[in-house]
């Protein structure tokens, strides 16, 4: 409990990125593991999959760690998978989706989307692989975007990220660029933004202009 409390505190902790532009400086707000921004970015990648994914046949797979120690379990979990998916591919060509849970215990729960271009056999996994036959397969893309916190609270203190994806799934995903609005200046926390900040715009926006470059914030020690 302690992890996510720590990890809630963290993300509330609002930061943004200032940018030089020609009409002056602009700000935005920095996406945090677990805040708005982050969630938009990671449902719009989830998104881009889900429609390139359509009318594809999938696979659902979940896999634990045989280690009962935390750390070696969230660690080494990733090659478990990977030592499955070279079985599978020697059957068939397979894309996938993989992300990982924390169970109530706090380890780790591998799941992954196995997507094929037609209907496959369970039979290709091993006996000790739970595995499920897909329906929809939007729906179950779109889940990973509904991480509960205490999931999101080991991926940050472990340093994993949201999701990974096959080759050609990462291809789809860099093919979608976005240039920055201007040149980088510097990571400020939001205090130092605010008063700033141009008149009239409301708070919790994304993007503020600013009326002049943001001061340091020096922050007081307290013992």
């Amino acid at each position: 409990m302690l992890l996510q409390e720590y990890f809630e505190l963290w993300t509330k902790q609002d930061e943004a990125v200032v940018y030089r532009t020609k009409n002056g400086y602009l700000a935005v707000k920095r996406a945090r593991r677990g805040n708005d921004i982050y969630q938009f970015i990671l449902r719009s990648k989830l998104r881009l999959l889900s429609y390139y994914l359509q009318g594809r046949s999938a696979l659902l797979i979940t896999l634990t760690s045989p280690s009962i120690q935390q750390r070696e379990a969230w660690e080494g979990i990733n090659m478990h998978f990977k030592k499955l998916l070279v079985s599978i591919r020697r059957h068939y060509e397979v894309e996938y989706i993989r992300y990982l849970e924390a169970s109530e215990e706090a380890m780790p729960v591998l799941k992954a989307l196995l997507i094929f271009d037609k209907r496959v056999s369970i039979a290709v996994l091993r006996t000790d692989v739970k595995v499920e036959r897909v329906k929809d397969l939007e729906k179950a893309i779109m889940r990973i975007g509904s991480l509960d916190v205490r999931t999101l609270a080991h991926l940050w203190i472990f340093r994993k990220p949201a999701f990974t994806a096959s080759r050609g799934l990462n291809r789809i995903l860099h093919s979608v660029k976005t240039e920055p609005p201007g040149t980088f200046v510097g990571i400020y926390p939001m205090n130092a933004i605010l008063p700033v900040k141009k008149p009239g715009q409301k708070d919790g926006q994304w993007v503020h202009e600013l009326i002049d470059m943001p001061r340091p914030v020096y922050f007081e020690q307290r013992v």
